[in-house]
């Protein structure tokens, strides 16, 4: 794997140990105590690692809507299909 291969990778790892990190804030104590600090805490990182992935906050926040959303939408589809196949 070279150096340019790793590089991503390791991007998508982190940038994922900081979404789930979100969610699981945001699960344990709500959307309104999400913090930037809090993420870093929770993955071991100074918050301004964080902000090399996300500009804010906001940004973390649309992507974990979006994400969600897509699933949710992919979920129903897939439950109407079924659906549609059984009656």
């Amino acid at each position: 794997m070279d150096s340019k291969t790793r590089k991503e990778k390791d991007r998508k790892l982190l940038e994922g140990k900081i979404v789930d990190a979100a969610v699981e804030i945001i699960a344990e104590e709500g959307f309104n105590r999400l913090s930037i600090r809090k993420i870093a805490n929770r993955i071991g990182y100074a918050p301004g690692t964080i902000y090399n992935y996300y500009k804010n906050k906001d940004e973390i926040l649309d992507y974990i809507y979006h994400t969600v959303y897509l699933e949710v939408v992919e979920e129903v589809k897939a439950c109407l299909l079924y659906t549609s196949r059984c009656v």
